[in-house]
């Protein structure tokens, strides 16, 4: 479980650097913008559990991140070109 968290979090950094985000900056905001493409693309790129990321990015309870993400998805968050450019950065 624990070797699981560390690869999450050297991913989560991975992503942050991609998307130019800094994650020690994140706004308080449970839905927040720079915490949705983050989320979003970890659970592209990896098993991440919603509970990790509601913690990580304290994004509030667990339940709450599946709905934000589907939320973003439908805005069209997922398909912009700096999300996709940010996905091609990333090595997994």
């Amino acid at each position: 479980l624990q070797a699981r968290a560390d690869l999450w979090e050297e991913r989560v950094q991975a992503v942050a650097r991609a998307l130019a985000i800094d994650l020690a900056g994140l706004p308080d905001q449970k839905s927040a913008p720079e915490k949705l493409r983050i989320a979003a693309m970890m659970k592209r790129i990896t098993s991440v559990s919603n509970r990790w990321l509601a913690a990580r990015l304290q994004m509030g309870e667990p339940t709450s991140v599946a709905p934000f993400l589907h939320r973003f998805a439908l805005r069209g968050g997922t398909v912009t070109p700096q999300f996709r450019a940010a996905l091609s950065r990333i090595s997994v």
